[in-house]
């Protein structure tokens, strides 16, 4: 038996295995309406490197509990029983082919996991089950510098990957750009227009503030859902205080300030240009970041 097969049947006796009917009734409990007492089941879901561990060190310290699972639209990486400061080392070894909503429906109350759902009819599915999804984004550009630090320090290397650790300073950031594909931009877009979001530029101020790029896109919530969402933020917000600077999963500790020299290259900025990463940094800025997106709470 493969790898992953070997790990597709852990996960399925540790959730244990449930007929179709069984798994159906499961999920129209999910579906009632939560108890105006019942803690939130939340989702911490991100654009990668716009503060997902950094809000669940939040919500830990808040109270809530980790079930230790990263998720994607169509499967997921399972970290129960991993070092936190290794998750990221290997974590294709294991990766379970499980749908992120089937996973989400499973929270019990009080508890969350993360992840990086980028489909639309994914967060609604995970949000039909009373889950709370925390989208969370980043300015491109940024959160670009911060993934190539984070795969310099916290990734096992590939063949394409050892090649750009080998180049001189600088050199690295430009090898590692051209091995992109693609940078989120889709990614950003969805979770901007979905609804509600948050944004990692005020995570990092130890503020949790919900935006929205339009109010009217604001979906209709049940009074108990409303109320446990607002208590979610405030309670992410609480445990932010302690978090901030606090050793995670993925935080790279350095020394620098403000902008890193090389994003200012000429020949770097170029690339941005043409890959449309400077203008969608230059909206975020200017019409994300601005005060007419704050959601009254």
């Amino acid at each position: 038996m493969c790898s992953q097969e070997n790990n597709q049947s852990a996960f399925d006796a540790s959730f244990g295995r449930r007929s179709v009917s069984q798994l159906y009734l499961q999920r129209l409990r999910c579906r009632k309406p939560p108890a105006a007492d019942a803690r939130p089941r939340v989702l911490i879901n991100t654009v990668p490197k716009a503060g997902t561990y950094l809000a669940a060190l939040a919500l830990e310290n808040a109270g809530y509990s980790s079930k230790d699972l990263h998720l994607y639209d169509k499967h997921l990486h399972d970290n129960r029983s991993v070092p936190k400061d290794q998750i990221h080392w290997d974590s294709g070894s294991r990766q379970v082919n499980y749908r992120a909503e089937y996973a989400a429906s499973f929270l019990g109350e009080g508890e969350f996991c993360v992840g990086h759902l980028s489909r639309q009819r994914t967060l609604t599915r995970v949000e039909a089950y009373n889950v709370h999804v925390l989208n969370i984004v980043r300015d491109p550009i940024t959160r670009l510098w911060s993934a190539f630090k984070f795969q310099r320090a916290k990734v096992k290397p590939t063949p394409y990957s050892q090649l750009w650790r080998t180049m001189a300073p600088d050199d690295d950031f430009k090898g590692f750009l051209l091995l992109r594909s693609k940078f989120q931009l889709k990614h950003s877009e969805t979770l901007m227009s979905s609804g509600p979001f948050f944004c990692f530029e005020d995570l990092k101020q130890g503020k949790f503030i919900e935006r929205a790029l339009d109010p009217s896109i604001i979906k209709h919530r049940s009074a108990a859902m409303a109320q446990q969402r607002a208590q979610v933020i405030r309670d992410v917000e609480a445990g932010l205080a302690e978090a901030l600077g606090k050793k995670t999963a993925t935080y790279v500790p350095t020394s620098e300030s403000g902008r890193a020299p090389i994003l200012e290259d000429s020949a770097v900025t170029a690339f941005f240009d043409e890959c449309g990463l400077t203008a969608a940094s230059e909206f975020y800025r200017t019409n994300v970041l601005s005060d007419k997106t704050i959601v009254p709470r």
